[in-house]
């Protein structure tokens, strides 16, 4: 029987993508829409945001210095040198754009408040993620102290001493806890390894049919959260 459901964050409740979408292109135009294509720089910032965030996660980094390092190595990409302060005030910019665009999918307001017991698990910074919940007026739904990121535990997903240390803190059994979150890799199978239940949700259904019990929106979630019993939603519904 599942007593709780754990959620990621970003594009699984709060669409991240087109949030940042939105600020990549606020930043391009501000400073270089003459010199390269959006797609180009675009593409640019993905591949040093991927490069800092895995440093962060790998504790070289803190939360704030991959951020400032992500802008530095996107400047130095396309032939700019920037010190640390003008980095960390132009991703002060982009950190504007970005929250200004936090939305929720369509349906997951509806759906939270259906539901019993939720939690949150995010390799995201505390501070920041919350936020993103309160902002999306998601917060009111989840318990604060059934709020985890990696940042504040100290291990980052996929490593299986996070998916343990969080059972523990629950004081419940592997097959209780069900996850739902949009990687395969750091969210899908390392909590079926750890002996969850798992729903991969990808909003933006980018890898097609897999083997896991997947969900393309917020409705289909639903449908296979009916799967899991009545015990999971608010009055039985």
């Amino acid at each position: 029987m599942i007593k709780i459901i754990l959620f990621d964050i970003d594009n699984t409740l709060i669409d991240h993508t087109a949030a940042e979408k939105k600020a990549i292109s606020w930043i391009h135009s501000k400073y270089f829409k003459q010199i390269t294509s959006l797609t180009d720089f675009s593409n640019t910032w993905l591949e040093k945001t991927k490069k800092n965030w895995k440093l962060f996660e790998q504790k070289k980094l803190t939360f704030t210095e991959q951020q400032t390092q992500r802008i530095q190595d996107v400047w130095k990409s396309l032939g700019k040198n920037i010190n640390k302060k003008i980095a960390r005030n132009i991703f002060g910019e982009y950190l504007i754009e970005y929250e200004k665009a936090w939305q929720t999918f369509t349906g997951v307001e509806d759906l939270l408040s259906r539901l019993k017991k939720v939690g949150i698990l995010s390799n995201g910074n505390l501070t920041q993620q919350v936020k993103k919940l309160q902002t999306a007026n998601l917060l009111r739904f989840f318990d604060q102290k059934n709020i985890f990121t990696s940042e504040e535990i100290g291990i980052a997903k996929p490593d299986q001493k996070l998916f343990f240390h969080i059972k523990e803190n629950l004081k419940l059994k592997n097959n209780e806890i069900l996850y739902i979150g949009d990687k395969l890799e750091y969210d899908i199978k390392p909590a079926l390894k750890a002996g969850w239940n798992a729903i991969w949700i990808d909003h933006y259904n980018i890898f097609g049919n897999t083997n896991y019990e997947k969900a393309n929106n917020t409705k289909e979630l639903t449908s296979l959260l009916e799967k899991y019993g009545n015990n999971i939603f608010r009055n039985n519904k």
